[in-house]
């Protein structure tokens, strides 16, 4: 009976066996996926040793697959932020000394320049105003210093009174030349500056009479000397740059006399008023006028 007992108990045995392994034999048949071959593997173990082998539950078998975390957005280090600083101070120094640059290393710092207007000599009440003219040769010593040589010239006419012949009033054509030298400042950097500067001039007035008092017919003149003078005076301008090359503008020039040699060939000429002899060389005088330069 015991024998009997135990051989029912083998067989049992041997069958549950059996069983089992023909599981795993499907089970690997077909593949496992990922999240299966922990638990295939865990059966396989119970099998083996069904004494100390527990079971894994899926939360023990199911490895934590790391997420991958959001690349953090890109910042500017110290060292990027001080280079764009950097090359931002650059381009506006270098829109700041443009003209600098162009005076330095460039072609453009020389021009030559001119202007035309009229004259006029505001103390004397017998001296018309008459057309005038300036040319210049200059050089843009910086952005806001210039130096120039100029040439200039104005015609008026003037009459006094002659006491010698009743009623008579002398007329006189001056023919007026003057060699300059001026310093010019640039107060502002852009495509509109404004200017202000000092100059000297040497200035030749030749004096003809257009009515001398013995002429036997019209038209006959009269040489009434030659005189010079020193005259020192302001001027100041408007340019508006049409181009690095080429500028347009306008500049009035006030003088006043230094010195002067007036009368040296055909005596002292009056301005008329009879309380103030004075002579025409000695007077303040202003020229107006449009202006243009080239640069070259």
């Amino acid at each position: 009976m015991k024998r009997l007992i135990a051989l029912f108990a083998i067989s049992a045995f041997v069958a549950h066996a059996n069983a089992v392994t023909a599981s795993n034999t499907s089970t690997a048949a077909s593949p496992a996926t990922p999240a299966q071959q922990p638990a295939a593997e865990a059966k396989k173990r119970y099998v083996i040793n069904t004494m100390t082998t527990p079971v894994p539950t899926a939360a023990t078998t199911t490895e934590t697959v790391p997420s991958v975390a959001a690349a953090p957005a890109q910042e500017l280090t110290l060292d990027e932020d001080k280079s764009i600083a950097a090359e931002v101070q650059a381009a506006e120094v270098q829109q700041t000394v443009t003209r600098v640059e162009r005076s330095t290393y460039s072609n453009n710092n020389f021009y030559i320049g001119g202007s035309f207007g009229f004259g006029a000599y505001p103390e004397a009440n017998n001296i018309q105003s008459g057309g005038a003219v300036n040319l210049s040769f200059g050089y843009i010593i910086s952005n806001a210093l210039m130096l120039e040589l100029g040439a200039g010239y104005g015609q008026y006419k003037m009459d006094t009174p002659n006491f010698t012949i009743l009623n008579r009033r002398d007329e006189y054509d001056i023919n007026q030349y003057s060699a300059n030298l001026a310093a010019k400042y640039r107060l502002l950097d852009g495509p509109i500056v404004p200017n202000l500067g000092l100059l000297v001039s040497y200035t030749q007035r030749q004096l003809t009479l257009k009515n001398p008092y013995n002429a036997t017919s019209s038209g006959q003149t009269a040489d009434a000397g030659t005189t010079n003078a020193t005259d020192a005076g302001l001027t100041a301008g408007l340019e508006y740059e049409v181009s690095e090359a080429f500028a347009l503008g306008v500049d009035v020039r006030y003088m006043f006399n230094v010195a002067n040699s007036a009368g040296d060939s055909g005596g002292t000429i009056v301005n008329g008023n009879f309380t103030n002899n004075t002579a025409v060389e000695k007077l303040q005088y202003y020229n107006a006028g449009i202006t243009a330069r080239v640069n070259f």
